[in-house]
């Protein structure tokens, strides 16, 4: 029981905690997510970092989401009407791929649940948890740091 209240007091001083999430937070939003050991396919929870309203290829070129992350990573961008794109970023061989078909999301306002969509069959479905001000250094030297919001999400069950 003192456990779970140093934890908890741990993240109310460290988040901002539960935040009530709109569609226009996700719209033309580019997400990116570590995937050290296909965490993002298996973990009970996720972290995401909005980058920004830019494309992937632009987002990777200008932050080093690499050194953030210190492992491969998965970007998604989650466009105004629904569609997305799903790439995955091998870091060892430097390797951006792409499964082919159709992605999907949603965003459920009043449960507050973002879900993918695979092939229109459910992909993965998530509940925001916290959300914390983090920084993600430029590539370029002389540019200010990307200061951006992470969200830890819970995965629900299938």
């Amino acid at each position: 029981m003192c456990r779970a209240l140093i934890i908890s007091l741990f993240y109310c001083c460290t988040a901002k905690g539960q935040v009530k999430y709109k569609v226009s937070h996700f719209e033309s939003a580019v997400l990116v997510s570590g995937n050290k050991d296909s965490l993002f396919f298996k973990s009970d929870t996720i972290n995401l970092l909005k980058i920004g309203n830019k494309s992937f290829q632009e987002s990777q070129e200008t932050y080093d989401l690499s050194g953030y992350f210190k492992s491969d990573y998965i970007s998604l961008e989650l466009r105004k009407d629904n569609s997305s794109m799903f790439f995955f970023i091998n870091v060892d061989s430097w390797t951006i791929s792409n499964k082919t078909g159709t992605y999907n999301w949603n965003f459920d306002e009043k449960n507050q649940t973002l879900t993918l969509f695979y092939k229109n069959k459910l992909f993965a479905s998530f509940t925001p948890v916290l959300e914390r001000e983090v920084e993600i250094k430029s590539n370029y030297a002389g540019r200010y740091a990307l200061k951006t919001k992470e969200i830890i999400l819970r995965r629900n069950p299938p």
